[in-house]
């Protein structure tokens, strides 16, 4: 290697995530979702995506977000979909709904493939929670295709690929075992720079803002400049 100058960063590597392949009442499920909750409290991500869609909401909207999980996310965004005259919260999962979802004609539960469900439901507003880094750069370009015609926002966060000692600060938690290894899986498919904008398809029609934080997010907006078609 020169001197120098720095290694190159690996490339993002997709692997499967053993949370995502066990039925929602398997053993050890509960426990990782639990652990996943504290890894976005510890991350903010739910903190930062209810700020973003309180910044970017607007009334009759319709906000979906991808791979709703436990729906604790959409829980913690409740008052500001409600505060926003009309707007209606769509989450999408493979998951059936918890049994603490809202429900009624503001929150509804998709259960479902997420292209699909996005290609019948137009949203103006994209969520996305450590949810595009289980896809590949092709798979992201032809899900991508399904809500770029409607939607004017797009809000996520991510595993940032270069902040792999974070894991190691977790482990002390006491984390279970699935969690333990879908969090190392997770990192190596993690973005950084340009890659997930590139990734989506966004061209010079989108003003995109990306952010590394230093608890290991990668941290995306992307306002559409000319809207998007209601």
């Amino acid at each position: 290697m020169t001197p120098g100058i720095p290694p190159r960063k690996s490339a993002r590597r997709v692997e499967p995530e053993i949370l995502d392949n066990l039925p929602p009442d398997a053993e050890g499920v509960r426990e990782a979702r639990r652990d996943l909750r504290r890894i976005n409290a510890i991350m903010g991500n739910h903190r930062w995506i209810r700020s973003a869609l309180q910044r970017l909401v607007q009334p009759d909207d319709r906000v979906v977000e991808l791979g709703a999980g436990d729906g604790s996310l959409a829980l913690r965004a409740r008052d500001v979909i409600r505060n926003a005259s009309g707007s209606r919260y769509s989450a999408l999962d493979l998951a059936p709904p918890p049994h603490d979802w809202p429900g009624g004609l503001e929150f509804e539960w998709i259960q479902g493939d997420w292209r699909e469900s996005c290609a019948r439901h137009a949203p103006d507003v994209v969520v996305a929670n450590l949810f595009f880094h289980h896809f590949d750069d092709a798979e992201l370009r032809a899900g991508a295709a399904a809500f770029l015609a409607s939607a004017r926002v797009i809000i996520c966060r991510e595993p940032a690929r270069h902040r792999a000692w974070m894991r190691h600060l977790l482990l002390p938690l006491g984390l279970h075992p699935i969690t333990r290894h879908d969090m190392a899986v997770s990192i190596r498919a993690g973005f950084l720079h340009s890659e997930l904008p590139q990734a989506l398809g966004l061209d010079k029609n989108w003003r995109v803002r990306v952010r590394h934080t230093l608890f290991g997010a990668y941290e995306m907006t992307a306002l559409r400049a000319t809207g998007g078609t209601r």
